[in-house]
């Protein structure tokens, strides 16, 4: 017999619950444990705000004039050359090199006002992905210039939750989900259901979630309105500034970094592009826009039935959506 616990915590600056099903209290809470503790070390390699992180420490050596190659740890090497593939697959639209970039937009949306023309061409340039050089076999990285920033908030989440319910499958507690805010992995299902149900947009529904990941990416929360205009708080390392009426993307992936990142690619490279990416991806998607007149559009991006709703609509697509089959 399985009871249902949670356990919550802060963690990467968002609440992080995880909610598991365990013969015991006892086996759930210290296999919760683990799971915090693996999230607390791979914050530890990634964060961009702690000045005594792994990837700090990166951007510290390019800062002092050291460009050579660097040995990274696993979990940092593998977001890094993931981040890589897919800025590659992206022409840029994702970028772990965004840093600089994101640091202006923050002083913008702080200051109501675009930054200056000079200032956003530097942060462009100093974002570019292919300035952050990885080696495969000996799992090096190297950083090209001064003033690189790296930022993983667009996979880092996704990563941290997929690492995290791995650490509570090899506890045997398969039926387990994690959720960093918006990033979300998610083992087998309770006992008797058929997905974990996770909630969308209000008015979209519930997914059911088993063995996958679902994460969302949008500026519903956080955005800024300058010279009349909405921007997000996702930046486009390709123009230093935050997207113009970017959607709100919800992906459903087999992992979690997946989705993650690219439910951020999405976001940037908007409905038209973002399709492609995610069929090559072997994922799906759907997309709210606003229309010229106030109104929302959803659009489902799903040709492979990933998408499985709690009392589905018929054709198992959300009412009010449009699907997107090629």
């Amino acid at each position: 017999m399985q009871e249902r616990f949670e356990f919550t915590r802060l963690c990467m600056g968002v609440q992080t619950r995880i909610v598991t099903h365990a013969p015991t209290r006892s086996a759930a809470a210290a296999g919760a444990a683990r799971a915090f503790e693996r999230i607390a070390a791979l914050e530890q390699a990634m964060s961009d705000y702690r000045p005594d992180s792994e990837l700090s420490a990166l951007c510290a050596r390019a800062d002092a004039g050291d460009h050579d190659w660097q040995e990274v740890s696993p979990d940092l090497f593998r977001a890094l050359a993931l981040s890589q593939t897919l800025a590659r697959h992206t022409g840029g639209a994702f970028s772990a090199t965004i840093g600089p970039a994101v640091r202006l937009w923050r002083e913008a949306r702080r200051s109501g006002t675009l930054p200056d023309e000079p200032s956003r061409a530097a942060a462009v340039r100093l974002s570019d992905w292919r300035l952050l050089e990885i080696d495969r076999e000996s799992r090096r990285v190297r950083l090209r210039e001064p003033g690189m920033r790296l930022d993983l908030g667009g996979i880092g989440k996704g990563y941290a939750a997929q690492a995290a319910l791995e650490s509570l499958i090899d506890d045997g507690l398969t039926r387990s989900l994690v959720a960093l805010g918006g990033d979300i992995a998610a083992g087998e299902p309770p006992p008797g259901a058929e997905g974990w149900r996770v909630a969308l947009r209000p008015g979209l529904g519930q997914l059911l979630l088993s063995g996958g990941a679902v994460s969302t990416s949008g500026d519903e929360e956080q955005h800024v309105e300058i010279g009349g205009r909405r921007y997000s708080h996702i930046v486009d390392p390709r123009t230093g500034l935050g997207v113009v009426g970017g959607p709100w993307v919800t992906v459903v992936a087999s992992r979690a970094e997946y989705a993650d990142a690219l439910a951020t690619a999405c976001a940037v490279l908007g409905l038209d592009e973002a399709e492609t990416l995610v069929l090559d991806a072997g994922a799906a998607a759907v997309f709210v826009e606003r229309g010229t007149d106030g109104r929302t559009v959803t659009t489902t991006i799903d040709p492979r039935g990933l998408l499985r709703w709690h009392a589905p609509a018929r054709r198992g697509t959300v009412p009010g959506t449009t699907p997107r089959v090629p």
